[in-house]
């Protein structure tokens, strides 16, 4: 049986006097949806009590450090292929990849000086994806979005705390008829939180390979979430490098 046409052994034939050789078959772009994880330590738990505006226990725990971390199991997922303009999803098996993110060294803070853990479970420190000012759009959609991708890598790290008010620590977050802590609601039901570090992750140098052909990490997008407790999507576009004839 013959082998794959376009191959010198098989050459495509058009006319008499040309004819196509090696014609290389595949996806051209990938895509592949990065997630980084967030480390944290606790300083100490204190408390429950009801305060003057709010009928469910509260309980805190302090942020003493925080670290944001790669995970090679699950930290690039969501692969996708780019056939016939459509993103075709790609088995993570399929792709295996070298380098790393460039991340920021870990961040510590004094004890008492940031809140952590509410009742609810929601009220944690936490870091959310936000798009990096910048770069130039790329005529190529992210996967399941209309948003297009730029031709920036790197994408910035929002870490949110809940600071106290006042000197504090307390013995319960509650005293008086004020609260000490910042407790606030904003419209998604959840305690006012400001923005601790600010820094930035490059994917600079990532490839990834897939069917035996190396991509290079040549775009990104950042998904950000309409929901402050939730992390958003950074999605990274990899070109396939051309290939010698």
């Amino acid at each position: 049986m013959p082998g794959p046409y376009g191959s010198l052994a098989n050459p495509v034939p058009l006319d008499p006097f040309q004819e196509i050789v090696n014609v290389h078959w595949g996806a051209k772009y990938l895509a592949a949806n990065l997630d980084v994880g967030l480390e944290i330590v606790a300083g100490g738990a204190n408390g429950t009590g009801p305060g003057p505006e709010y009928v469910d226990p509260w309980t805190y725990a302090s942020l003493t450090s925080a670290l944001l971390f790669f995970n090679p199991a699950d930290a690039l997922s969501t692969y996708k292929q780019l056939s016939g303009g459509v993103w075709n999803p790609v088995l993570p098996e399929q792709v295996s990849y070298t380098g790393e993110p460039s991340l920021p060294p870990g961040f510590s803070y004094d004890l008492w000086e940031y809140t952590g853990v509410s009742s609810s479970g929601i009220v944690q420190p936490f870091h959310r994806y936000v798009e990096v000012t910048g770069g130039a759009a790329l005529d190529i959609t992210v996967p399941l979005s209309g948003e297009q991708f730029t031709d920036g890598l790197s994408v910035q790290v929002d870490i949110l705390g809940q600071p106290f008010v006042g000197d504090g620590p307390h013995p319960a977050p509650f005293s008086g008829a004020v609260p000490l802590w910042k407790t606030g609601k904003d419209i998604n039901g959840l305690a006012d939180m400001d923005v601790v570090e600010s820094p930035t992750v490059s994917v600079e140098g990532l490839t990834i390979t897939f069917k035996g052909k190396t991509y290079t990490a040549i775009g990104s997008k950042c998904l950000p979430s309409t929901l402050i407790s939730q992390r958003g999507e950074f999605w990274i576009l990899f070109g396939r490098e051309a290939v010698t004839p």
